[in-house]
């Protein structure tokens, strides 16, 4: 009877160590499970982040090229005394927009972004009042949009530039469609 009992004990102990490594491997595929699984959303959040940071960036770029060529058309408009009394003095048609000032912008990464800006010139005795809509490219679409008063005279004498009002400059995601009016 004692050689049975010893294969009973010897089947029993086989058993439970066979047993036990089961639920080893069983516990060590659910943790790596979970570290995939937490890894996966990790990976997910990560590149959902990264394509929001491009996608801003990119936005962040458009408003900065087209502030930059609004504010260089109004200069060389102010500063070109043959603009006094003319409105969009040198425009022409770029990317099929008539009225237009072909700018390229330089941003501080060294990058150049072309922009067309969109003139609209209401004149008056010895006032310009001059609208812009800036179209960055290369998509074209509006992220700027400003008006501008430029006066001609200065103590009751003509002097083309002699100062600027800026009315309304609004950019981006504030661009509202059209520029507020410019006081009397």
């Amino acid at each position: 009877m004692r050689p049975i009992l010893a294969v009973g004990a010897y089947l029993r102990s086989r058993c439970d160590r066979r047993g036990q490594s089961g639920y080893m491997l069983a516990a060590v595929i659910v943790v790596f499970g979970f570290f995939a699984v937490i890894s996966a959303a990790l990976m997910a959040m990560t590149i959902t982040v990264l394509r929001v940071t491009e996608q801003h960036d990119r936005s962040a770029r458009s408003v900065r090229a087209a502030d930059g060529a609004m504010e260089i058309v109004t200069n060389d408009l102010r500063l070109d005394a043959s603009a006094a009394g003319s409105g969009c003095v040198g425009s022409g048609s770029h990317h099929g927009y008539s009225s237009s000032y072909g700018v390229s912008t330089t941003l501080d990464d060294g990058s150049v972004v072309d922009v067309v800006v969109e003139c609209a010139a209401v004149l008056t005795t010895g006032r310009r009042e001059v609208t812009f809509t800036a179209r960055p490219g290369p998509d074209w679409a509006v992220e700027g949009v400003a008006r501008v008063r430029i006066d001609d005279t200065a103590d009751g004498s003509p002097r083309p530039g002699a100062s600027v009002l800026v009315c309304d400059w609004q950019l981006g995601d504030a661009v509202a469609g059209s520029a507020a009016p410019c006081p009397a």
